[in-house]
Parts: C-alpha cells; structure tokens; sequence
C-alpha cells in the first residue's frame, strides 16, 4: 500500500513537472507574442500619424482626404485594441508564471 502511494507521488511530481515546463514554455511565448504585438502597434502608429500628414498637405483632394482620416481612425481603433489585447496577453503572460510559481512551489513541497 505504501509503495503504491509512493509509485502514485511520483507519477505526480512527474506530471506537475511536465506541467511546469508547458506553462513556463506557454509564458515565455505569450511574453514574445506580447512584444510582438507592441512592435505592431507602434508600427502601425507611425503609419497612422504619416498618414496624417500626407492627408494635411493634400487639402485640395478633400474627399481623398477625408477617406484617409476615416482610415486613420480605424487604424487608431485597431491600435487601441491591439494595445487592449497586448495588455490582456500581458497580464496571462504574468498569470502563468504565478501558475508556474505555484507549481514549483508544490513540487518542492512533494519532494521533500
């Protein structure tokens, strides 16, 4: 009965393990997609705020223009939401690595 219960520890210090890399490996990743998304967002930032230069000096094509702040409003709601969802991606990323923690922390319990 005993060495049963041990054989059943141990299978489950093996899976919290298994479970510990995949949330660490899950994290690194989120925090590079996060990154990834704000290199985004600020790129499309300055074509926003380029754009909205060409559309002032171009004041005489106003249709034109106005099409372009229309865009340039799109673009700025895409940005503020890709920013919302960077930060949701953030704050999962920082969820995860409380999980990890967690984790360690309740292997290390197992262990010893």
């Amino acid at each position: 009965m005993i060495e049963a219960l041990q054989n059943d520890v141990k299978t489950t210090v093996e899976q919290i393990d298994v479970d510990r890399e995949r949330v660490t490996k899950a994290s690194v990743e989120t925090t590079e997609s996060y990154e990834q998304l704000v290199d985004v967002a600020n790129r499309i930032m300055a074509i926003a705020n380029n754009t909205t230069m060409v559309a002032t000096a171009a004041e005489e094509q106003s249709q034109v223009s106005k099409e372009i702040n229309r865009n340039i409003a799109g673009i700025g709601d895409a940005a503020s939401e890709l920013s919302n969802q960077s930060d949701m991606v953030n704050k999962i990323s920082h969820d995860l690595h409380d999980v990890a923690l967690a984790l360690n922390e309740q292997l290390s319990k197992l262990k010893s």
